[in-house]
């Protein structure tokens, strides 16, 4: 396939694939969590102000994505939240341009950029599917981080990259450290689709997909880690319960300030697509 050449109206075998995996995993987590769709989830998600500064996200992996950046560089970040790439990359970059479809998470950025004294951010609050194309204009790179929760992930995909002069940066989750002890604990659920079916995607769009794995080890208070669960994950209190003893069992509990803490590790993918506009006939830029 021509990576130059416009998306096929039909999906491939993989994009099918995603969209089959994503639908059930959107129907479960959804059912699980009361029902409530993203931009409700987020909209209600107080508990993330307290869980996001111990994760240590985006950590290393934003280091490769500040090097592609320069003092007039434009960015688009799709599914900004509270402005994990934006901030850092507003640091070097010219413009850029956040979009979340969460009216809370785009409320927290805009305080954030405030805070930081950060003037160079425009928030767009819209969900990705419906966003304006024209209305965003051109930008030199697009990154989109833990956001690609789409059925029609190649209409998605070839949307940023009609958008960009010619990078896109995505992040996705590559594993972390739960995912094998929860399904033993708390049975077969499906999940969502891994890193290594959205580069089977690309690669079948075409695309020369590149991609750098980076480790994060961070701790959090136990009671926070089991909140978010709650929330997030829709967990039971027995489930909670299975968990909590897994990690006793395994060491992952420990005493900090008089308060028991827990040990996490993630794994996140760094994906990146590069091409030169002026061939690419999807490109606004060519």
């Amino acid at each position: 396939m021509n990576p130059n050449s416009p998306p096929s109206p039909k999906p491939g075998i993989w994009a099918e694939k995603w969209a089959r995996q994503t639908a059930l995993w959107n129907r479960e987590r959804c059912a699980r969590r009361g029902n409530l769709d993203s931009r409700k989830f987020w909209n209600g998600f107080d508990l993330w102000d307290a869980y996001e500064p111990h994760t240590r996200y985006p950590g290393e992996l934003i280091r490769p994505i500040l090097k592609c950046i320069r003092a007039q560089t434009t960015v688009l970040d799709v599914g900004a939240g509270t402005g994990a790439l934006a901030l850092p990359m507003a640091a070097a970059a010219r413009r850029v341009t956040a979009v979340d479809v969460s009216s809370a998470q785009c409320q927290r950025l805009r305080k954030k950029a405030e805070d930081s004294g950060v003037h160079n951010v425009a928030v767009v609050e819209s969900s990705w599917e419906k966003i304006n194309v024209e209305t965003l204009g051109p930008h030199d790179m697009v990154t989109a981080g833990y956001c690609l929760f789409m059925a029609d992930i190649q209409g998605a995909l070839w949307k940023m990259r009609r958008l960009s002069r010619g990078r896109i940066f995505l992040v996705h989750l590559a594993s972390h450290d739960l995912q094998r002890p929860m399904a033993r604990i708390l049975g077969s659920r499906t999940a969502f689709p891994d890193h290594q079916m959205l580069l089977n995607l690309l690669r079948e769009m075409g695309w020369d997909a590149r991609y750098e794995i980076f480790t994060r080890d961070f701790q959090l208070p136990l009671d926070l880690q089991m909140a978010m669960f709650r929330y997030a994950q829709g967990f039971d209190e027995g489930e909670i319960k299975a968990i909590k003893t897994y990690l006793r069992k395994v060491g992952r509990v420990f005493t900090k300030r008089g308060e028991a803490w827990v040990r996490r590790q993630y794994k996140d993918a760094l994906i990146s697509v590069e091409w030169t506009p002026q061939n690419d006939p999807e490109s606004d830029f060519a």
